[in-house]
Protein backbone atom coordinates (compact mmCIF):
# COMPACT_ATOMS: atom_id res chain seq x y z
CA UNK A 1 0.00 0.00 0.00
CA UNK A 2 1.65 3.42 -0.57
CA UNK A 3 2.21 5.76 1.89
CA UNK A 4 -0.32 9.43 1.51
CA UNK A 5 0.12 12.44 2.96
CA UNK A 6 -1.34 13.59 5.93
CA UNK A 7 -0.19 16.87 8.14
CA UNK A 8 -0.10 15.30 11.15
CA UNK A 9 1.81 11.93 9.53
CA UNK A 10 5.82 11.71 10.87
CA UNK A 11 5.65 8.64 8.46
CA UNK A 12 5.83 10.49 5.54
CA UNK A 13 7.56 13.62 5.07
CA UNK A 14 9.60 14.35 1.93
CA UNK A 15 11.02 17.52 2.34
CA UNK A 16 12.35 16.36 5.97
CA UNK A 17 14.70 14.01 3.68
CA UNK A 18 15.37 16.81 1.90
CA UNK A 19 16.66 18.94 4.55
CA UNK A 20 18.47 16.02 5.98
CA UNK A 21 20.51 15.64 2.87
CA UNK A 22 21.21 19.48 2.62
CA UNK A 23 22.66 18.88 6.04
CA UNK A 24 24.60 16.30 4.73
CA UNK A 25 26.06 18.72 1.39
CA UNK A 26 26.69 21.47 3.46
CA UNK A 27 28.37 19.44 5.98
CA UNK A 28 31.13 18.05 3.48
CA UNK A 29 30.89 21.70 1.80
CA UNK A 30 32.38 23.24 5.34
CA UNK A 31 34.63 20.63 5.71
CA UNK A 32 36.52 21.21 2.67
CA UNK A 33 37.29 24.65 4.32
CA UNK A 34 37.74 26.86 1.81
CA UNK A 35 39.75 30.22 2.27
CA UNK A 36 37.09 32.51 1.30
CA UNK A 37 34.86 33.66 4.40
CA UNK A 38 32.09 35.12 2.42
CA UNK A 39 31.50 31.33 1.21
CA UNK A 40 31.52 29.74 3.93
CA UNK A 41 29.75 32.29 5.73
CA UNK A 42 26.88 31.57 3.35
CA UNK A 43 27.46 27.15 3.77
CA UNK A 44 26.99 27.74 7.82
CA UNK A 45 24.13 29.77 7.20
CA UNK A 46 22.30 27.48 4.65
CA UNK A 47 23.91 24.52 6.91
CA UNK A 48 21.62 26.40 9.89
CA UNK A 49 18.61 26.63 7.76
CA UNK A 50 18.46 23.16 7.16
CA UNK A 51 18.70 22.76 11.23
CA UNK A 52 15.73 25.39 11.67
CA UNK A 53 13.43 23.50 9.49
CA UNK A 54 14.19 20.39 11.19
CA UNK A 55 14.11 21.52 14.82
CA UNK A 56 17.73 21.38 15.26
CA UNK A 57 17.38 25.13 17.13
CA UNK A 58 20.50 24.76 19.53
CA UNK A 59 22.73 23.74 15.65
CA UNK A 60 21.45 26.39 14.18
CA UNK A 61 22.46 28.68 16.48
CA UNK A 62 25.74 27.53 16.33
CA UNK A 63 26.04 27.22 12.54
CA UNK A 64 24.87 30.88 11.99
CA UNK A 65 27.18 32.15 15.44
CA UNK A 66 29.72 30.42 12.75
CA UNK A 67 28.79 32.08 9.65
CA UNK A 68 28.92 35.81 11.43
CA UNK A 69 32.45 34.96 12.89
CA UNK A 70 32.98 34.06 9.03
CA UNK A 71 31.38 37.58 7.35
CA UNK A 72 29.95 39.66 10.26
CA UNK A 73 28.26 41.58 7.19
CA UNK A 74 25.96 38.62 6.05
CA UNK A 75 22.56 39.64 6.96
CA UNK A 76 21.52 36.01 6.41
CA UNK A 77 23.18 34.68 9.03
CA UNK A 78 22.18 36.92 11.78
CA UNK A 79 18.17 36.31 10.52
CA UNK A 80 18.91 32.93 10.55
CA UNK A 81 20.51 32.86 14.26
CA UNK A 82 17.05 35.33 15.16
CA UNK A 83 14.68 32.48 14.03
CA UNK A 84 16.19 29.52 15.61
CA UNK A 85 16.17 31.96 19.04
CA UNK A 86 12.80 32.96 18.65
CA UNK A 87 11.68 29.11 18.09
CA UNK A 88 13.63 28.31 21.73
CA UNK A 89 11.59 31.70 23.40
CA UNK A 90 14.68 33.35 23.58
CA UNK A 91 13.17 36.27 22.78
CA UNK A 92 15.60 39.47 23.65
CA UNK A 93 17.96 37.52 22.14
CA UNK A 94 16.10 37.22 18.58
CA UNK A 95 15.46 40.99 18.73
CA UNK A 96 18.71 41.99 19.25
CA UNK A 97 19.85 40.02 16.10
CA UNK A 98 16.60 40.99 14.25
CA UNK A 99 17.55 44.71 14.77
CA UNK A 100 21.06 43.60 13.97
CA UNK A 101 19.77 42.45 10.50
CA UNK A 102 17.87 45.94 9.71
CA UNK A 103 21.36 47.76 10.55
CA UNK A 104 23.05 46.10 8.17
CA UNK A 105 23.71 47.88 4.88
CA UNK A 106 21.44 46.57 2.18
CA UNK A 107 22.63 44.67 -0.52
CA UNK A 108 20.97 44.86 -3.88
Amino acid sequence: MPQTYSPTSTIFDPLENKFEEALEFYTKAIDLDVKDNKKMAVYYANRAFANIKLENYGFAIEDATQAINKDGTYAKAYYRRASALFALGKYKNALANFKRVRNLPSVV
